[in-house]
């Protein structure tokens, strides 16, 4: 670094102060012994003397070796930050010792590098920590851990950058940009894990849900990533409920065919008490209309059972729901329910239950119990009326009110018999 010819030109001069005349070889020193902040100070002070002196040969040299030095302490911080980014296991504070070397590379007017190699490290450190965490467990499990540490420390990182760089805006650009790709890293690798066959509607409305809510405490910051999660799933999310979908209705399909029209008799106070409290609990409660005979009541087992799964498909959908798949929720919730009420108006008009026409009224009558808790839980999520179901449910209604209008074929024993053979 001529260190000689350095000192030579300084003691040409009498009239530099003493610590002028050995701020080279100090510079040198505190660089070699990593002593970084003595160095900046060392540089902050030999600037504003050269700023409040006169133009000189022997200053012009003393500038110039400055900025070697300067030259010389950039590079050597911008090689620490490398390496520490650069390192699979991050361990020793190399994260803490980061923010201490970009926050020197700022006071050095390296602003944008120091943006950029922070955000390096904060990537490689973010890997870093998300990489301990186990798999151990239900895939619910996993996902809510992973989300957590993730949006916790995304949310340390940029508290800290807007911290280091709150002196300049011309970097809040490329903050936002590195959010959004480790948001896409991170919604990439969730999707692996909650995307799955064996993984239910329920499971993935619960995993959203954590994650949005840990999205949302970074809004203080002004950062909204839970609108970029909700984007990146949406073809996903959609795809998914299609799939589902044609699962349920596959079942519901076979259900009803072996549906046998019978009243459901729970035997005892505590089977029906229960099942009283389950449904009061999902809101859609037996009418009080309802003929219950003791333990029995005029509703199928069928009818009981879809009620129920409808109504966990109802509230798994939308806790699922962003407005950009609304079509989609919408066409898995009716397509469901389409299947269940055509075969309550089939059985209506088949020969074979005949008898059981009272019963199949009974059970089309709770139905409008079930749509109207659909309708109310819609509405509380989205925000608005679900305008297509409420015009499915004023057709039903006017099919049951049609049913009960038509006159009922006379049973067989009140058939005219003829003691004589004489009229026929």
């Amino acid at each position: 670094m001529h260190k000689t010819s350095d000192r030579n030109s300084l003691n040409s001069h009498y009239k530099l102060p003493d610590w002028l005349i050995e701020v080279i070889e100090d510079l040198d020193s505190c660089i070699a012994q990593r002593h970084f902040e003595d160095a900046i100070d060392l540089l902050k002070k030999s600037e504003e003397y050269l700023d409040n002196s006169r133009d000189s040969m022997e200053l012009y040299d003393i500038k110039l070796s400055l900025n070697n030095r300067t030259t010389f302490l950039v590079h050597t911080l911008t090689n620490e930050l490398e390496l520490i980014a650069e390192s699979k296991s991050l361990q020793g504070g190399g994260y803490r010792f980061s923010k201490k070397a970009v926050k020197l590379l700022t006071q050095l007017h390296r602003c944008t590098q120091a943006s950029q190699l922070y955000l390096m490290v904060c990537s490689a450190t973010l890997k870093a920590r998300l990489e301990k965490v186990k798999r151990d467990g239900a895939t619910s499990c996993y996902i809510k851990r992973l989300s957590s540490i993730a949006i916790s420390n995304i949310s340390e990182m940029l508290c800290d950058f807007l911290d280091i760089f709150s002196h300049t805006k011309k970097c809040t650009s490329a903050l936002v940009i590195w959010c959004s790709h480790e948001l896409k890293i991170l919604t990439t690798h969730l999707s692996k894990q909650m995307f799955l066959p064996h993984v239910s509607l329920n499971a993935l409305g619960e995993c959203l849900t954590t994650i949005r809510s840990h999205c949302e405490q970074m809004i203080h910051l002004g950062i909204d990533i839970r609108y970029q999660f909700d984007i990146q799933l949406r073809s996903t999310l959609a795809k998914t409920l299609s799939e589902t979908k044609e699962k349920y209705m596959d079942s519901v399909k076979i259900r009803s065919l072996e549906d046998n029209w019978r009243p459901s008799n729970f035997e005892s106070p505590q089977n029906f008490y229960k099942l009283k409290s389950e449904l009061e609990i999902l809101g859609i409660p037996m009418l009080k209309i309802l003929d219950i005979n003791k333990y029995s009541i005029p509703l199928t087992s069928n009818t009981l059972a879809f009620s129920k799964l409808y109504i966990g498909i109802v509230e798994d959908c939308l806790n699922i729901y962003v407005p950009e798949i609304i079509i989609t929720v919408q066409n898995v919730l009716l397509s469901i329910l389409q299947i269940q009420l055509q075969h309550l108006l089939s059985s209506l008009s088949n020969c074979r239950y005949k008898q059981q026409i009272p019963l199949i009224r009974n059970n089309m009558l709770y139905f409008n119990v079930l749509i109207d808790r659909t309708l109310e839980l819609y509405r509380s999520v989205v925000g608005y009326q679900f305008d297509r179901l409420y015009i499915l449910k004023k057709k039903f209604s006017y099919e049951l009110k049609q049913s009960s209008m038509k006159p009922q074929p006379a049973p067989r024993n009140s058939v005219t018999k003829y003691s004589t053979i004489e009229y026929i």
